[in-house]
């Protein structure tokens, strides 16, 4: 089985967001005391315009994975529906265990259950957040979730297993930038 993992593309900045968030709760009438939900933050435009280049860079280095899975929060789905447009004809699939905070062997439980994976050599792409990816990877990779490496937005690797995605268990080959990614097109 092989993992690739894509940090999700450039979202809007934090603060950003939460000020408009509350003005525009604001305009219809809504509470402003709390804060916005950030699991609804988006992609920016620039971010939009550089994951398409960096999806076909992606393309052009694993060709079409065999399910592209993404965390529910807006900016991961965002990202995930640009690499589903260039791969085209590929399952798309969300799952809890990419949100940020979650743990590492929820995700090899999940990904042992795939049905395109039940023979062991299948390509799983997935998006998801920082720091949560690296501590992901450096866990599969391990078996310490201690971060051992960095996603930039955009970024990717490729991680490459003997049997199924576990603790341990995986082998880097590449890690890219984005820029490298983009190049690549």
């Amino acid at each position: 089985m092989k993992l690739l993992v894509i940090r999700h593309a450039i979202a809007m900045d934090r603060q950003d967001y939460q000020v408009q968030a509350r003005a525009e709760a604001r305009q219809a009438g809504a509470s402003t005391n709390h804060p916005a939900d950030d699991d609804f933050r988006p992609l920016i435009e620039e971010g939009q315009i550089k994951m398409r280049k960096s999806a076909r860079g992606l393309k052009e280095l694993v060709g079409r994975p065999d399910l592209l899975v993404t965390s529910p929060l807006t900016r991961a789905l965002q990202t995930a529906e640009i690499l589903r447009q260039t791969w085209k004809e590929i399952d798309l699939a969300t799952s809890d265990e990419l949100r940020p905070g979650s743990e590492p062997a929820g995700l090899a439980r999940w990904l042992k259950s795939q049905p395109q994976c039940e023979a062991g050599d299948c390509l799983v792409a997935i998006v998801g957040h920082e720091p949560h990816l690296s501590s992901l990877v450096s866990w599969f990779m391990s078996g310490a979730q201690k971060s051992q490496l960095e996603l930039k937005k955009g970024g990717a690797c490729l991680l490459e297993f003997s049997g199924n995605a576990d603790r341990g268990r995986g082998k880097l080959l590449w890690l890219a930038t984005p820029s490298m990614l983009r190049k690549l097109d």
